[in-house]
This record gives C-alpha cells, sequence and structure tokens, in this order.
C-alpha cells in the first residue's frame, strides 16, 4: 500500500452527523480484505473508511478538524504502521 496524496474537505453542519471533515486519500494497492484498513490523522481516528473497489485510494471521515502539522498514518489492523506524506494545513502538502 502506498499513499500519494490526501484532500481534505470540511463537512456543511449536520451533513454528516457527529463529524466535521471528510478525507480522501489517493494511492495504490489498497485491498478490501477482512483485516480492516485503519487510518489516523495526528491522534484523531478516521471512521466509516471506505477502500475504492480499484484499490486507488480511500475515503473517511474525522470527527474534528486537524491541527496544522497532524501527518496521515494508515494500516492495515495486522500491520505495522505506514507514515505517509501527507500532513494537514493550511496549504496543501503530500
Amino acid at each position: 500500500m502506498q499513499v500519494t496524496r490526501a484532500h481534505f474537505e470540511e463537512l456543511e453542519s449536520g451533513a454528516v452527523p457527529g463529524f466535521a471533515m471528510k478525507v480522501y486519500v489517493e494511492g495504490e494497492d489498497f485491498e478490501r480484505r477482512a483485516v480492516p484498513l485503519q487510518a489516523r490523522v495526528g491522534e484523531q481516528r478516521v471512521d466509516q473508511l471506505f477502500v475504492a473497489p480499484d484499490g486507488s485510494g480511500f475515503a473517511g471521515v474525522l470527527a474534528e478538524v486537524p491541527n496544522d502539522g497532524d501527518r496521515l498514518f494508515v494500516r492495515y489492523a495486522d500491520a505495522m504502521e505506514l507514515t505517509t506524506n501527507v500532513v494537514f494545513g493550511s496549504e496543501v502538502v503530500g
């Protein structure tokens, strides 16, 4: 699995109850499998993950807007965490 970039999008208030932001992650070799994909931005877990059928990435939601400088991490529950180059902030990075 490899992350090439990500896009963060603020949600309109109440659009997805309990969540403030959506994250779209692009890359390759993301698989839908019995052991779930997990992601976090800083210390905040990405919820409601959906892996693209072609394995080109995934999307999920965040309960709060991350802090500037919070990094994206991904892993499968049975594997080591992958540190990505994606960092949340006012400028697009990653």
